[in-house]
């Protein structure tokens, strides 16, 4: 959950103007309804002249946007990398196009959004083959692949070596 980082003069005058919201609504007095809007007011424009990332419209600045969308990507790879193999599902999650993910993400990252995705994913597999005694085919399934064969195919592609041998490898490097 995001947060914004105020000062005790700022969080005083919200709390004044809570204050003021609270007392209008309990009063019921004759235009409260308009007069709690005005206060409502007053508390986005305090917020919009102290949240730096937002512009004298109210609207987030373009790089923070994209910072943002970074953020969030980075965040569902972490989360879905077992289900989403591909940099179009995470686009449309985003509600963006694979593209313009690409772009972001390599401007940003330095690398294109499927080599983020796979770097995950193969980074799993070898947490998963240093530290847990599942086969491979379970390692597999566990990673969403349908079969051991598409398993081996793509850790092989990326590490040039199988995921046993792979096993094998660090297993003999820790002893």
């Amino acid at each position: 959950m995001p947060y914004i980082d105020i000062d005790e003069t700022i969080m005083s005058e919200w709390n004044q103007l809570a204050e003021l919201i609270k007392n209008e609504y309990q009063a019921e007095k004759r235009e409260y309804k308009e007069l709690i809007c005005i206060y409502l007011k007053a508390i986005l424009i305090k917020y919009r002249r102290n949240h730096s990332s937002c512009t004298p419209g109210g609207t987030i600045n373009k790089s923070d946007r994209k910072t943002v969308l970074i953020q969030q990507f980075n965040e569902l790879v972490n989360l879905k990398f077992k289900q989403w193999k591909f940099p179009k599902q995470y686009a449309e999650e985003l509600h963006i196009t694979s593209n313009y993910l690409n772009i972001i993400v390599k401007k940003s990252l330095g690398w294109s959004a499927g080599y983020i995705i796979r770097e995950r994913i193969v980074l799993e597999a070898k947490r998963l083959l240093q530290s847990t005694d599942l086969t491979v085919a379970e390692i597999g399934i566990e990673l969403g692949f349908t079969d051991k064969s598409n398993f081996n195919k793509y850790f092989k592609g990326y590490v040039n070596i199988t995921p046993e041998n792979y096993r094998k490898q660090s297993f003999h490097q820790k002893s």
